[in-house]
């Protein structure tokens, strides 16, 4: 301990166990913007939405985008949308909305998926409360990143079509 530093006071520490294994520290990607709908998305009555798989153990966060012509390339946005489709309808994930056929889907949300972080040791949560620090030991800890694998799916046909 530093000289200069005075000790003020001493508190307990607990170690907690109460809420294994239903603890997670959930890690995102540094993000442009807070995750959270955009203003015009809310008015159109549209929200964070997500979804537990437990088989994989996954979890999806599906965060709708800002689709006004203003602020988004509104053909690259039916291009996105038209391959998410796809792949939805590959993966079974496609959602059952009533669309015609000569309509055209645009991108409407941003996907976020987990995964597990190997992590080495015990992970850690502390938390001061009731003049106590308490410990809580972390089960699992899942690293976010936006889900485009239909975009890669889209280019690798594009680019084999092309070849033909």
């Amino acid at each position: 301990m530093d000289q200069d530093d005075e000790l003020v006071t001493s508190i307990p520490i607990h170690y907690s166990t109460t809420l294994v294994p239903n603890l997670q520290l959930h890690q995102f990607p540094l993000l442009t913007r807070p995750l959270q709908a955009p203003p015009h998305a809310v008015a159109a009555g549209k929200r964070i939405t997500a979804r537990i798989k437990p088989n994989t153990g996954r979890l999806e966060i599906h965060v709708p985008v800002d689709a006004r012509a203003e602020v988004t390339n509104v053909e690259r946005a039916k291009q996105l949308g038209a391959a998410q489709m796809e792949d939805d309808r590959e993966k079974n994930q496609a959602k059952v909305e009533k669309q015609r056929d000569d309509e055209e889907h645009r991108l409407s949300e941003t996907r976020l998926r987990s995964d597990p972080v190997d992590h080495k040791g015990v992970a850690m949560l502390g938390i001061l409360r009731d003049g106590a620090f308490e410990l809580l030991l972390i089960h699992s800890i899942l690293d976010f990143d936006a889900q485009e694998n239909f975009i890669c799916t889209r280019l690798t046909r594009l680019i084999s079509s092309d070849r033909r």
